[in-house]
């Protein structure tokens, strides 16, 4: 268990044990999603969801809506190669409605789809629970459990989250998801019960989701890897935020904060550093020292000496400035991090 309190802030890389794409990857689903065939009487997306998405939003206006739609999305799809996300890119074009209406429409349906082809999806052809024997197993999440249970018994698992806590910059649900299965199948209790104990979770996504889980709302929610029709996507892509719109988003940006200014250690795993988001990052009220680690696999040494000073003035105080007392980092995937890192981390 951890006994400190703990903040994991997550990147694209986090996901991508479950087998989730990221970086250009995702650059070439939304490439394959938004390009505009032309056949004949045929004029539109392959993909039939967001054509069905695009038909529905012009229900009620004009063939000039159509077009503009249609010009955004292969707009999207010809910059990618030049993009270094399609974050940057719809940051970019912040002016422009319509590319931001169909860029949110590619990473919803291609977010939901990843969802779908993840380790982490149970279809009607699934077993009732997950199971963490095979790959699932290799996954950091696996890890990150067994550390957050050392020592738990099942009569005190009231208190399980009391000292972590998650941001992650991913629109996917996996932590949460991968989370209450593996509670329920270790505890061997029921489902709901494990939902409901990782509604006690402290997990907040700045750049929003794609929709919440079932469980995690009253009524509706979004199921883990849900086939999305047209109107669907329409209804669930305002949940994704650009980094432009993350400055609307004021109470979770609070409640950032206050996670950063009380950790005692704050853990990257999977992440870029990138400047805007390191830049949301920023907390100049740390009244604590605090110690950090981080993966940095697939960085260079110059660029990791440049993110540590990065890190470090990110967690300041206004009259003593940096309160980074350490910074960790380690040319690894998340899951060898936890393993190697496992000690310092929980003690």
């Amino acid at each position: 268990m951890f006994n400190k309190k703990t903040v994991f802030i997550v990147g694209a890389g986090g996901s991508r044990e479950l087998g989730l794409p990221v970086g250009d990857d995702l650059k070439t689903k939304i490439v394959e999603k938004l390009t505009v065939v032309r056949q004949r009487a045929f004029t539109g997306l392959a993909h039939e969801g967001i054509e069905d998405a695009f038909k529905y939003l012009s229900r009620t206006k004009d063939q000039r809506y159509l077009g503009n739609l249609y010009h955004a999305a292969q707009g999207i799809a010809d910059a990618m190669p030049q993009a270094l996300s399609i974050d940057n890119y719809l940051h970019a074009h912040a002016d422009n409605g319509f590319i931001t209406l169909v860029g949110k429409l590619a990473i919803t349906a291609s977010i939901l789809e990843a969802e779908q082809e993840s380790l982490a999806y149970l279809n009607i052809h699934s077993p009732e629970m997950l199971e963490f024997s095979g790959e699932l197993g290799n996954a950091w999440h696996n890890t990150f459990c067994k550390m957050l249970t050392e020592g738990v018994q099942r009569a005190n698992l009231k208190n399980l989250f009391s000292k972590v806590a998650f941001i992650t910059f991913n629109y996917d649900r996996c932590i949460e998801h991968v989370l209450s299965y593996w509670l329920a199948s270790y505890f061997r209790i029921d489902l709901e019960e494990a939902q409901a104990l990782c509604r006690g979770l402290q997990i907040y996504h700045p750049y929003g989701q794609v929709g919440q889980l079932p469980w995690q709302v009253e009524n509706g929610g979004v199921s883990f890897g849900s086939p999305a029709s047209g109107e669907d996507l329409v209804a669930i892509s305002p949940s994704v935020k650009t980094f432009t719109e993350r400055e609307i988003e004021e109470n979770v940006l609070n409640r950032m904060a206050h996670l950063l200014y009380s950790a005692d250690r704050v853990v990257f795993l999977g992440f870029s550093y990138g400047d805007l988001n390191m830049q949301l990052l920023e907390n100049e009220n740390c009244d604590t020292d605090k110690r950090v680690f981080g993966t940095t696999l697939g960085i260079s040494s110059p660029n990791q000496k440049a993110i540590e000073s990065i890190v470090k003035n990110m967690l300041r105080s206004k009259t003593q400035g940096s309160r980074v007392s350490q910074v960790d980092f380690a040319e690894v995937g998340c899951n060898k991090f936890l393993q190697d890192y496992w000690r310092p981390l929980t003690q």
